[in-house]
C-alpha cells in the first residue's frame, strides 16, 4: 500500500474534505493486498461516507471492511466502534448505544491499556450523549461528569449535551455554567440558537430578567437556524416582560407567539 498516499488521505479527512479523501482512498485500494492494509483503507472510507450523509455506502465499505479485516482484537474494537458510530447516523440511538456499551465490557481490558485509552474516552463520550437524547439523564451525567476531563470531550457540543443533562435534572446553576462553556467553545449556529434559548429559560428561573431577555431575543432572531419553534420563544418572552412591568414589549411578544402559532396550524 501507498503509505504517503494513505497519509494523505487521513490528512484530508482530518481536515473535513471527505470527498477528496474518499478519492484518495480510493485511489490505494487496489494497490493495499494485505489484509490490514485493505481493513484501514475501507475503514477510512467509511467514516468519510458516514460524514458526507452516504450511509449505504458507509454501511457497505464497514461490510467489507469486516470481512477483510485480521481477526484480532484490535480490529475487532475499532470496527465495532465504528458500526456504533455509524448507528448513529442511521439514526438508532438505541442500537448504538447497545452497542457501545457491549464494546465496553466485551475489550475492558484492551481499553485500559494507553494505547486504546482514547477509544474508551470516545465511546463513554458517545453512550453520554445518546443516554441524554434518551432522556436517561441521571445516567447520562454520571458518564458525562467523568468524560469532561477528556482531552476529546473539550467540544461545544459536549458540554451542549451536559448542560441539557444538568437542566433535566434541575441543576440549574450547573447547566447554565456548561451551556456558558459550550458557547465559548464557539458551537454551530444551530446549537448557539439552542444555547441561548436554554439560557433564557435558566436566567429567568435564577431570577436574572435582564439576561433573560438578551438570550431569547438572540434565539428568536436567529429561530431559523435551529429547531426551538419561534412561538414557544415567543411565550417565553411575553411572560418574561410581563412580570418585569414591560407592557408594551409583553403585547407586542404575545402578539408574535399568536401569529406564529396561526402559521404553524
Amino acid at each position: 500500500m501507498n503509505i504517503e498516499k494513505f497519509l494523505k488521505a487521513q490528512q484530508l479527512m482530518s481536515a473535513g474534505h471527505y470527498v477528496q479523501a474518499v478519492a484518495t482512498f480510493d485511489s490505494i485500494l487496489d494497490t493495499a493486498s494485505e489484509p490490514d492494509d485493505r481493513a484501514a483503507v475501507l475503514s477510512n472510507e467509511a467514516m468519510c461516507y458516514s460524514k458526507l450523509g452516504k450511509l449505504q455506502m458507509a454501511r457497505r465499505a464497514w461490510n467489507d471492511a469486516m470481512r477483510v479485516a485480521p481477526r484480532s482484537e484490535e480490529y475487532a474494537a475499532n470496527l465495532e466502534f465504528l458500526d456504533a458510530t455509524l448507528c448513529i447516523a442511521e439514526k438508532k440511538p438505541k442500537d448504538a448505544l447497545k452497542k457501545l456499551s457491549a464494546l465496553l465490557r466485551k475489550h475492558e481490558r484492551l481499553l485500559a491499556t494507553p494505547d486504546y485509552r482514547y477509544l474508551y474516552e470516545e465511546a463513554q463520550i458517545r453512550r453520554g450523549m445518546l443516554l441524554v437524547d434518551l432522556n436517561r439523564s441521571s445516567e447520562a451525567c454520571r458518564i458525562l461528569e467523568e468524560a469532561r476531563e477528556f482531552d476529546s470531550a473539550q467540544e461545544p457540543i459536549f458540554f451542549y449535551n451536559l448542560g441539557v443533562c444538568y437542566f433535566d435534572l434541575k441543576n440549574w446553576a450547573a447547566s447554565k455554567n456548561s451551556f456558558a462553556i459550550a458557547l465559548r467553545l464557539h458551537p454551530s449556529e444551530y446549537y448557539t440558537v439552542r444555547i441561548h434559548y436554554y439560557l433564557g429559560i435558566l436566567s429567568t428561573k435564577l431570577g436574572a430578567g435582564a439576561q433573560a431577555y438578551g438570550h431569547f431575543v438572540f434565539a428568536a432572531q436567529h429561530a431559523g437556524s435551529s429547531d426551538v419553534p419561534p412561538a414557544q420563544i415567543y411565550n417565553w418572552l411575553w411572560r418574561l416582560c410581563d412580570e418585569m412591568g414591560l407592557e408594551r414589549e409583553a403585547r407586542k411578544f404575545e402578539e408574535l407567539e399568536k401569529e406564529h402559532l396561526a402559521n404553524d396550524a
